[in-house]
């Protein structure tokens, strides 16, 4: 009877719905029946993602999960495209302006043969490029696509040799190319027609460089890629592929012909799903932040003035494809993978409201990166995929990237990310700015010559957008600059360490500026590297005067130790706080020290390691506060400290402080909590 009983209920029961499993399945199923090798695909509704997951292999026959760099190709434009923008609205730039000839931004550009010059070559504007009305069509060109030509003659393709014409061992720069296509007869008068020219791209390219007096790609990832939080995307490097070229392989995959550089604001780009849903956040600014006014995405997507295309439902704006409705795209070109990137619309239909073009709940963007080149009408397929999900995740996969491991109690939520890469911090900074989470804690830490940073953030409820500074790599003289400079804004130097960077070839230092962090009544003093022994001396006259450390980060100079640290003084404050610090103490004394503290009340604010000759010597403060219940562990695995984390949660502890450091070739972590 009872197991009768169990089998009526079982029959009663209703089967779970997955989030976005019947979408995963049709991403599957699209990538099979398309013969793709593989891809990524994410999704964003509103300002959050959604969906992001990675299928299949690439073309070096390697897995491709959602966190891997993928090429991509054609959206490489839009990069370009907003950086051009960018310096519009800047000022430094204006879209009427000449490009070749006398006055022109690129004057010193000269063409390879001037008996060839087509005259109509120095009407083409800064605008005639943005919108693919410069006057080059690679479809009427006995030529093609220029930037690509070794790529096409390698591949059998007759076209003229552009080196040989030109008598050069072979194209080293876009510089090349340009110049002698600036010998060529135009395809159409500029401002008359649109047809997609990454040759156009390639000169906004150089624009860019002579505005700026930066190299391309350094300036569009400040002000860009970090501003948007994109810490991956980068300039793609070449890549070794299978010496069995299968069939679906596009001509970008002859990297040996054409480098990612040469081609790099045009096609040369790569990135992952989630800096490419980044892009979308920052673009349509459902976040805290958006990349561009108004004013300059409506010149992203207005129609090109004298192109016939006035009563067409869609039109080549810059970079993208746009329709009537404001929704806008990029696909993949004939030389490149299968892509799709698609928005609803940057610009919000009712300003009042904020009403997006996507119904609320719906998708706002989505993307689509393939692996292999099929021809297939790739937007319609996957505008179908999207819309027939009806139940999409309500958790932002956005923490999944930016967290090693997530804790909540209460109102109170965590991430904690173990081991990031030095050169990833800024935009992860500000990846989780745009989230609103505030940076806590953070320490940097080499392993196996590399150098990284361990962060702890916490959820606020307020934007953060500028408000905290997180700046890495600093010499004395920068810190200094970057102080004074900054305190005239309202900042604040709130927390210190010197650490040693392989990126930059040494010590240098971590600082962490705060707008309007302390009161009228607070009194900093710092110093950089000073000698323990003076640095012992120097905190006890400061302690006289209530003065108490709240950094005190540790190096060695060979046997000398060297201690930089912020000093505060609250000259409002009643009563002095007890406390003690301690530098170059071993990993065993640390942890009789935080025992032996906790009983006069006093808890651990702040903690850093330096190398000893391959042995770990550690510098700590210890404060007199409310010490609420805690827990110190050192000499622990990311594994231990992952179970220690999730288990302690539960009672309210939560991680304070963590440290890495190695010892005897291993990597281990000392780690703080608190309820």
């Amino acid at each position: 009877m009872k197991i009768l009983l169990v089998l009526s209920l079982a029959g009663l029961c209703t089967a779970a719905v997955v989030p976005s499993a019947d979408f995963d399945r049709s991403v599957m199923k699209f990538i099979s029946d398309n013969e793709y090798k593989g891809g990524q695909v994410g999704v964003m509704i509103e300002d959050r993602l959604a969906f992001a997951k990675g299928y299949g292999k690439n073309h070096e026959h390697q897995d491709i999960y959602v966190h891997n760099l993928i090429p991509v190709g054609s959206l490489s434009k839009a990069f370009t495209a907003v950086t051009i923008l960018k310096l519009v609205e800047d000022g430094s730039l204006d879209l009427n302006a000449k490009v070749f000839g006398k006055g022109g931004i690129l004057s010193a550009f000269k063409p390879w043969d001037e008996a060839t010059v087509d005259q109509r070559l120095y009407d083409i504007t800064v605008d005639h490029l943005l919108r693919h009305t410069g006057g080059w069509d690679y479809t009427k060109s006995k030529l093609m696509e220029p930037l690509l030509n070794s790529a096409l003659l390698a591949n059998g393709y007759n076209i003229e040799n552009i080196t040989a014409e030109m008598k050069l061992p072979e194209l080293t720069t876009p510089i090349e190319v340009i110049r002698f296509m600036m010998s060529r007869p135009l395809d159409f008068t500029p401002g008359t027609q649109s047809a997609v020219s990454n040759l156009g791209y390639s000169i906004l390219g150089q624009i860019i460089e002579m505005i700026t007096d930066f190299d391309y790609d350094e300036y569009v990832k400040k002000h860009v890629m970090i501003p948007c939080g994109m810490m991956y995307t980068k300039i793609g490097r070449p890549h070794v592929f299978a010496k069995t070229r299968d069939t679906n392989e596009p001509l970008m995959s002859d990297v040996a012909k054409v480098s990612p550089e040469f081609v790099g604001p045009a096609l040369g780009w790569e990135s992952n799903m989630y800096d490419i849903m980044r892009f979308s956040r920052c673009l349509d600014g459902s976040g805290d932040f958006k990349i561009l006014s108004d004013k300059s995405l409506n010149s992203l997507i207005a129609k090109p003035s004298a192109v016939p295309v006035q009563h067409s439902n869609s039109w080549i704006g810059a970079a993208f494809t746009v329709n009537s409705r404001g929704s806008i795209w990029i696909e993949g070109e004939f030389f490149t993978d299968d892509l799709l990137f698609f928005h609803h619309g940057p610009l919000v239909k009712d300003a009042a409201t904020q009403q997006s073009n996507a119904a609320p709940g719906m998708p706002s963007a989505y993307g689509a990166f393939f692996t292999g080149q099929m021809f297939n009408p790739t937007k319609s397929s996957i505008h179908n995929l999207v819309k027939a999900e009806k139940s999409w995740s309500d958790e932002n996969l956005f923490l999944d990237d930016v967290a090693d491991v997530k804790t909540k109690y209460g109102k109170i939520e965590q991430v904690v990310k173990y081991q990031l890469e030095e050169h990833h911090l800024h935009g992860y900074a500000r990846a989780l700015s745009l989230l609103r989470y505030d940076i806590k804690w953070i320490n940097g830490f080499s392993y196996k010559k590399k150098t990284y940073f361990v962060v702890i953030a916490q959820k606020v409820e307020k934007p953060l957008f500028d408000k905290v500074l997180i700046t890495p790599g600093l010499t004395e003289a920068t810190l200094t600059q970057h102080k004074l400079h900054l305190e005239k804004s309202g900042f604040n130097l709130t927390y210190l360490q010197n650490y040693m960077s392989h990126s930059h070839g040494g010590s240098v230092f971590l600082a962490v500026f705060r707008k309007n962090s302390y009161s009228n009544s607070t009194v900093i003093r710092y110093g950089l590297q000073h000698y323990t022994q003076s640095y012992k001396k120097l905190i006890e006259l400061y302690a006289e005067e209530g003065y108490i450390p709240t950094s005190q980060s540790l190096m060695y100079n060979g046997v000398d130790g060297l201690v930089s640290f912020i000093l505060q003084e609250d000259e409002n404050r009643k009563s002095q706080k007890d406390y003690r610090s301690y530098e170059g103490i071993t990993q065993s004394r640390l942890n009789k020290l935080v025992t032996g503290n906790a009983k006069y009340k006093r808890k651990l604010v702040y903690l850093d390691e330096a190398d000893y000759f391959g042995k770990p010597q550690f510098s700590a403060v210890f404060v007199n506060d409310k010490v609420n219940s805690m827990l110190f562990n050192s000499k622990l695995s990311v594994k231990d400290m992952s179970k220690i984390i999730q288990r302690e949660q539960m009672y309210g502890k939560l991680p304070r402080i963590i440290v890495a450091y190695g010892d005897k070739g291993s990597l281990w972590y000392a780690m703080f909590l608190e309820k």
